[in-house]
């Protein structure tokens, strides 16, 4: 099985810090979300269907494979209350900033 890397856009709002990730082709359930030790965790795999067995193909350039992307949360954010959406073939990840910390900072 080989690894896809899939294209991931981060930026902070106000709010906390909203990470989206394109994973085309690819179903909720095989999409795991993670937080742990101060690492949020995207993952999953597309695996390749081959519904019909008599279908041979000449040309496959779709993407399939398992994939891990971590980021580092910064300490002021909440892990307990991150939210994950996935729609259009993008997962929305939301780390919300915990108020208590960011006014110490």
């Amino acid at each position: 099985m080989s690894s896809i890397s899939p294209q991931v856009d981060a930026h902070e709002t106000e709010r906390g810090y909203q990470i989206e990730a394109a994973l085309p082709g690819m179903k909720r359930d095989d999409i795991k979300v993670d937080s742990h030790q101060g690492r949020l965790t995207i993952s999953g795999e597309r695996q390749f269907q081959n519904e019909q067995n008599d279908r041979r193909y000449h040309l496959a350039e779709s993407l399939y494979g398992s994939f891990q992307r971590s980021f580092q949360l910064p300490d002021t954010v909440d892990p307990g209350q991150i939210e994950a959406s996935f729609e259009d073939n993008v997962l929305h990840v939301m780390v919300p900033k915990d108020t208590q910390k960011t006014m110490r900072h």
